[in-house]
Formats: C-alpha cells, structure tokens, sequence
C-alpha cells in the first residue's frame, strides 16, 4: 500500500505485510503498478467524502452496499 512520497528521494513509500515503511524508487514503482493496470482505491472513513467532489463513485458504491443488503452501512454513508 502506498502510504507518502519522498520528494527528495524520489521514492513511493510503502506498507506492505511485514514491512511497516519500505521506500521503492518512483520509477520502478510506476512501472510496476502500470503492469498491474494502474489499479487502485482510497478507503474513507465512515461519513467522510471524497475530496476530488466525485459523486458519481462515491453514490455507486452507496448503491452496491445498499443492493447487497447493507442498509446500515449504505446509510453511515
């Protein structure tokens, strides 16, 4: 997981399993994630919206909650 950026190092700093702070350089970071289709997500806090305002995503994953069942947690959002 990819947790801050070391601009004077150039590096991504990541968390992965055993590993609480390891430093890829961006290079070989953005290769890598290119190789895995430049996937990726940010996970909220509960109540909290994303902060580029898109409501679009944000309302479609409300609505996967809501059609899986989780009304609970569809309304927290």
């Amino acid at each position: 997981m990819a947790i801050g950026y070391d601009r004077e190092r150039d590096a991504v700093l990541l968390r992965s399993g055993r590993h609480a702070r390891q430093q890829l350089a961006a290079a070989r970071f953005l290769g890598t994630w290119r190789r895995a289709g430049n996937w990726g997500f940010i996970a909220l806090r509960p109540g909290e919206l994303p902060a580029d305002g898109a409501a679009l995503p944000f309302l479609e994953a409300i609505d996967a909650l809501d059609a899986q069942g989780d009304h609970h947690a569809a309304t927290l959002s």
